[in-house]
């Protein structure tokens, strides 16, 4: 059973116009892949994925509905409760690994792509967003190492179309030993 303990916000980051990351200061060991349970006193509790697992913890937030609202309103030195982390996480077992993600999708996927470089493995990530102005952690996954794709469904930056048609190509040339997705069901639907 996981006891809720309590966190404060030590850092927001505006990381889109409505994707904010907040780093936590609490001390949870979490694995990419994994999600904690994040609650708001007198508004609700929900599952988010962890989206920084080395050092302080953090999650990635999209605004979409009351709960995710109140949560992107709070600021540095507020509090939430936090339970976890649970969930079984990411298994890595080949050398050479595809990450296909949308939008806030790429919130477990980042941490898992940053791991997965320092353990010596070869990382390719494709990055979808509606517009150039929703792409989420491409610079992190560059800076990582990560040899990144992106694609935007109106053709504000790289490919234009999604995510799945980089990949259709991408898997003509090549292959990989595993790929892991997150994002919508449509478009990991399509990935399987």
């Amino acid at each position: 059973m996981n006891i809720m303990e309590i966190a404060e916000i030590k850092r927001v980051v505006k990381e889109t116009q409505r994707i904010k990351t907040f780093i936590l200061d609490i001390d949870v060991s979490a694995i990419p892949g994994q999600f904690v349970m994040v609650w708001l006193p007198d508004v609700d509790e929900k599952p988010m994925s962890v989206s920084y697992t080395c050092g302080d913890m953090g999650i990635t937030i999209l605004e979409l509905g009351d709960f995710t609202r109140r949560l992107c309103e709070l600021k540095v030195g507020d509090k939430v409760g936090i339970r976890g982390p649970m969930g079984r996480g990411f298994k890595v077992y080949g050398d050479r690994l595809l990450l296909v993600g949308g939008g806030v999708g790429m919130a477990p996927l980042a941490p898992l792509a940053e791991d997965a470089i320092k353990d010596g493995k070869e990382v390719t990530a494709i990055i979808g967003a509606i517009t150039a102005k929703e792409l989420l952690f491409v610079e992190r996954l560059e800076k990582a190492g990560a040899r990144v794709f992106v694609s935007t469904d109106d053709g504000t930056a790289g490919h234009k179309g999604f995510t799945t048609d980089v990949l259709q190509e991408l898997l003509q040339k090549e292959t990989f030993d595993q790929c892991f997705t997150c994002g919508p069901e449509i478009m990991m639907f399509k990935v399987l």
